[in-house]
């Protein structure tokens, strides 16, 4: 598992500087996928509930349903990415 071993090392804040610059960019397009799929999402939950016409979201759930967003995408990137 090579792919993870090389993830780990872009992602973890604990690595050697020469990494660090990939690492924010790599945590930077996490937050970046997972902004967009979020919008998405709530794209099509209001398409399905038209009739709703506000979109209240406590503050906590958002945080967390964020969270979870960019944890999704971490695990699909650290379960995908490829050695150059």
């Amino acid at each position: 598992m090579k792919h993870v071993k090389k993830f780990e090392a872009i992602y973890n804040e604990d690595e050697e500087s020469n990494i660090k610059s990939e690492t924010e960019s790599l945590k930077a397009r996490i937050k970046k996928a997972a902004w967009f799929a979020q919008e998405t999402f709530w794209a099509n939950i209001v398409e399905d509930f038209s009739e709703i016409k506000t979109g209240d979201f406590p503050p906590d759930a958002t945080f967390e349903f964020n969270a979870a967003c960019e944890k999704a995408v971490k695990i699909w990137v650290e379960g995908n990415i490829t050695e150059d």
